[in-house]
C-alpha cells in the first residue's frame, strides 16, 4: 500500500517536461545556481543576468537548499529539469517517512504507516506539486513532521543524538522556505508548550540546544539575509500582490469534494472528513481501550484552521510577522500534519473493512488529485527539450541562436522583488531599451536573442568613451575605458552591498548613480573590474555555521545513548497504549 501511495504521489512527474504551474521559475534559478557552483561559488547569492541582465541578490534571501539538493542529480549529469523533478519526488517521499516516525510515538508501527500515507497525499500537498509549483514548500512541509518527532523525544527520551537530530532538522528547515519557518515556529511552540502542560516537563537544556545549533548550522543564510533586509524592497512580499486579506481560504472550500484546479486547490479531500467525523464519534463511544492523547495535534490543527480562515482577520493584521507569511491558505499544510495523526487513530482502531475502503477511496481520491490540471510545457532551456512527442518543435528549437527557449518564463526574473532600496519597477521597465520589456504576450520565440542588454551597452558614461577587451563574468565585468575627461562611468548593475570596483588594479569603492553602480574615472586609458565579492558579514556568517557544526560533531562523539526506540511513556488517556491497537 505504501509502495503503491508513492506512485499514485509522483506518477504524473514522469514526463521529462515541466508542469505548468503557478511557479515556473525553478529550471531557471536552479541553472544560475549550477552555473555558479560550478564555478566553485559554494554559497551562490548575486545573479548577474536576473531582473533583465541588471542583476539581483536571488540566493541572499531565497532559502537554498532545494538548489543545493537538485545539485546533486545536476552533477550526475541529469538536465535542469530531470534534476528539479528528482528533488521533489524525494521530497513527497520523505514527508511520508517522517510522518511515519512522528505519528509512530504516537500510534505505534501501523499508526505510523497509515498516517504517513495521508500526509502524502494530502490534497494540498499534491496542489504544490501539480498546481502552484510551490516545490520548495513542499520539501518544507517534509522536514516539519521530522521536527515535530525530535521534539516529542526530548520529551520522552532526551540524548545527544536527539538534541543533534533537533538541531540538524531545524537547520535545513530553516534554509528551505522562510514562509513554513515562521508557521513552524508558531506550531512547534503551541506544541512544545501541550507537550510540556500534558507531561508536567519541560526539559530546557537540549530544547535550547536543539535551537541553537539550528540557527547555528543554517547562520550561514539567515545571518546575512536578515542583515540585507533593509537595504532591498521588501513591499512586494507583503502585498498588494501578497495582501494576506485576499487569500483567506472560506470553509466551503475546505469542504469541496471534485473541484480541482488553479485556482481550486483549498480542500482537505472527502476521505479526511469521513475520518475526521469517525474520530469525533469514537471520542463519544465508550471503550475500556488506552486512547492516544493526541492534545498536541489537535491544538496545532485547531490553531491552523483558525488561521486560514477570514475570522482571523485581525490577527494577521495585529501580528507584525504573520504578513510575510504572504498566504493564510499555507496552514493547510499543518492542517494537513495535524488531520494526518488524527486519521491515522481512527484508521487502526475501525473494522479491517472499513478501514480497507477508506484506503482505497483515499488512493482513488489521489489519482484524481496528483494530475497537473494545467498540462505540460517547454522547457525554458533547449537543453532540457527531451519529450519527443514535440516532433518538428524539438528540430525548430535547434535552430535557434539563443539557448533559450522559452523567453516568457525568463521575463519572470524581472519580478522577483529583490531589488535594492530606490528601485522603481516602472521606471525600470521603460529604462535604456524598450523593447526589452514588452507585454509579454507579444514574446515570441525568434526574439529569444533581445531580452538582454550586451554588456558594452550596460557600460555608460556621459562622455564620449571608448570601450574595449570586455569580459563579462557570472561575478562582473572586466574591460579597458579610454576617457576624455574625467567623468563617472556608469555600470547597469543594480548597486548593492558586496560590489567592489578595481580601478588600475587599485580597489575603490562604487559610487550609486541613480541606483547602478558608478565609478568616478580620470582623463585617459584605464582597466576597470567591477566584481561581486560577498555580502558584508557573510563570512562570518559562514564561520559560525561552521563552528556549529564542529561543535555538534564533538557532541555526537561523545559516549551517548542510541537513537532506538523511545522508553518515555506516550501520552495516553487510559492504561496503556498496547491496548490502543486494532480490533
Amino acid at each position: 500500500m505504501v509502495i503503491v501511495g508513492g506512485l499514485v504521489a509522483v506518477y504524473a512527474l514522469f514526463p521529462p517536461v515541466p508542469i505548468v504551474t503557478h511557479d515556473n521559475n525553478y529550471e531557471l534559478w536552479l541553472n544560475a545556481f549550477d552555473q555558479l557552483i560550478r564555478t566553485g561559488k559554494l554559497f551562490p547569492d548575486w545573479i548577474k543576468a536576473f531582473s533583465l541582465g541588471h542583476g539581483n541578490p536571488l540566493f541572499v534571501f531565497y532559502p537554498p537548499l532545494f538548489f543545493y539538493l537538485a545539485e546533486i542529480p545536476r552533477l550526475l549529469g541529469t538536465n535542469l529539469v530531470v534534476a528539479v523533478k528528482v528533488i521533489v519526488a524525494f521530497s513527497t517521499l520523505a514527508a511520508f517517512f517522517a510522518m511515519y516516525l512522528l505519528a509512530r510515538e504516537f500510534l505505534g508501527k501501523w499508526g505510523g504507516l497509515t498516517a504517513g500515507l495521508l500526509y502524502m497525499l494530502a490534497p494540498y500537498h499534491l496542489a504544490l506539486i501539480y498546481v502552484r509549483g510551490a516545490y520548495a514548500e513542499n520539501l518544507a512541509y517534509a522536514l516539519l513532521p521530522l521536527l515535530l518527532f525530535f521534539i516529542y523525544r526530548i520529551f520522552t527520551k532526551s540524548n545527544r543524538w536527539v538534541t543533534l537530530g533537533m538541531a540538524g532538522t531545524l537547520g535545513a528547515l530553516i534554509i528551505s522556505n522562510l514562509p513554513i519557518v515562521l508557521m513552524a515556529g508558531v506550531m512547534s511552540l503551541i506544541f512544545v508548550v501541550v507537550l510540556a502542560v500534558t507531561m508536567k516537563r519541560f526539559p530546557l537544556t537540549p530544547l535550547a540546544t536543539g535551537l541553537l545549533g539550528g540557527l547555528g548550522l543554517s547562520a550561514f543564510y539567515w545571518l546575512p539575509m536578515v542583515t540585507s533586509l533593509p537595504l532591498i524592497r521588501i513591499d512586494n512580499f507583503a502585498g498588494p500582490t501578497y495582501y494576506f486579506a485576499n487569500e483567506f481560504v472560506r470553509p466551503l472550500e475546505l469542504l469541496r469534494l471534485l473541484y480541482w484546479g488553479r485556482t481550486d486547490f483549498f480542500q482537505i479531500g472527502l476521505i479526511a472528513v469521513i475520518l475526521m467525523v469517525l474520530y469525533l464519534w469514537q471520542l463519544y463511544r465508550p471503550t475500556r481501550a488506552a486512547r492516544p492523547n493526541l492534545a498536541p495535534f489537535l491544538w496545532v490543527g485547531a490553531a491552523a484552521l483558525f488561521l486560514l480562515l477570514p475570522l482571523s482577520y485581525w490577527i494577521w493584521k495585529i501580528t507584525p510577522l504573520l504578513p510575510y507569511i504572504q498566504f493564510p491558505f499555507r496552514f493547510l499544510g499543518i492542517l494537513a500534519l495535524a488531520l494526518a495523526i488524527i486519521g491515522g487513530a481512527v484508521l487502526i482502531v475501525v473494522k479491517p473493512w472499513l478501514r480497507y475502503i477508506l484506503l482505497a477511496g483515499l488512493l482513488a481520491q489521489s489519482i484524481w488529485l496528483a494530475r497537473p490540471p494545467a498540462g505540460y510545457r517547454l522547457p525554458i532551456y533547449k537543453q532540457d527539450v527531451a519529450y519527443t512527442v514535440y516532433g518538428d518543435i524539438k528540430a525548430y528549437l535547434t535552430t535557434l541562436p539563443s539557448d533559450t527557449i522559452n523567453p516568457t518564463l525568463e521575463m519572470h526574473t524581472a519580478d522577483l522583488g529583490f531589488l535594492p532600496q530606490g528601485v522603481d519597477k516602472e521606471k525600470l521597465k521603460a529604462l535604456a531599451i524598450p523593447q526589452i520589456y514588452p507585454a509579454i504576450t507579444a514574446w515570441s520565440l525568434e526574439q529569444a536573442a533581445q531580452y538582454y542588454l550586451p554588456i558594452d551597452r550596460m557600460i555608460t558614461s556621459a562622455q564620449a568613451t571608448v570601450i574595449t577587451h570586455v569580459e563579462d563574468t557570472q561575478r562582473g565585468a572586466e574591460f579597458d575605458v579610454t576617457m576624455p575627461q574625467e567623468d563617472i562611468l556608469e555600470y547597469q548593475q543594480f548597486n548593492f552591498p558586496g560590489w567592489t570596483v578595481a580601478l588600475d588594479g587599485g580597489y575603490k569603492q562604487p559610487l550609486a548613480s541613480d541606483y547602478w553602480l558608478g565609478l568616478t574615472i580620470p582623463a585617459g586609458q584605464h582597466h576597470v573590474k567591477f566584481e561581486f565579492t560577498a555580502v558584508p558579514g557573510a563570512v562570518a556568517a559562514r564561520i559560525l555555521s561552521l563552528i556549529t557544526a564542529l561543535i555538534l560533531l564533538v557532541i555526537g562523539l561523545l559516549k551517548s545513548g542510541k537513537l532506538g526506540k523511545s522508553t518515555g511513556k506516550p501520552i495516553t488517556h487510559g492504561k496503556t497504549r498496547a491496548q490502543y491497537k486494532s480490533r
